[in-house]
């Protein structure tokens, strides 16, 4: 299991995050979570991981049972290369399109928890599901977390759905829902994603405030 939380952890520094110390911040722990999970549905081997849905969202008992108790062999620091991963060339490019597609978001900043929250929860009935309807997923996510703002359950499913064509060979129900949702959809999400120019380094936000 340490191998897996130690890929974890290399993955978050690939995405910009320093200063973990899952221990004593939930908002740490919660954006750990939605992280690795999207990582592992993304193709990052996290064999020791099994997620279920739980309170906010995808979760892993192995994996907070492994952050809490070996936080320190893992913390996050930039500047120290010594824990960096061999990511494969296709992990790598998995990466690059969580740190494009997710975090250069403006939900990222506006809303982060709830985001996450949201994103990690449509990938969820994307992968275990294989569910890729707009309005069966819309409905799916809202009757278990109707606190949800269905605006961006909207942004997510589009986010889902350009992660997971990425890594998964389309279907033609696949494509067809896709074409169907983004001419429904056009622009829905334009005015909260930034370009790349104004992308900011990744911070990790309380879920109590957004």
């Amino acid at each position: 299991m340490l191998d897996d939380l130690k890929t974890v952890a290399a993955a978050l520094k690939f995405l910009g995050f320093s200063g973990w110390e899952p221990r004593s911040d939930y908002v740490y722990r919660f954006n750990i979570q939605k992280i690795a999970y999207l990582c592992k549905a993304m193709g990052i081997p996290l064999t020791s991981y099994d997620f279920s849905i739980y309170l906010h969202g995808p979760y892993s008992r192995a994996l907070a049972i492994d952050y809490t108790t070996h936080a320190a062999a893992v913390a996050i620091d930039q500047g120290d290369s010594s824990r960096d991963h061999a990511f494969s060339g296709g992990e790598r490019d998995a990466l690059r399109l969580l740190k494009d597609v997710v975090f250069s978001n403006g939900l990222m900043r506006s809303h982060p928890a709830e985001f996450l929250e949201t994103l990690s929860t449509v990938v969820f009935f994307f992968v275990n599901e294989n569910d890729y309807s707009h309005d069966s997923l819309v409905r799916k996510v809202k009757k278990i977390k109707p606190h949800l703002s269905k605006r961006i359950l909207s942004v997510a499913v589009n986010v889902a759905k350009e992660l997971l064509l990425s890594v998964n060979p389309p279907t033609a129900t696949m494509v067809e829902e896709v074409k169907a949702w983004e001419r429904m959809g056009d622009g829905l999400d334009k005015d909260i994603t930034d370009p790349p120019g104004n992308r900011e380094k990744t911070t990790l936000l309380d879920p109590y405030k957004t």
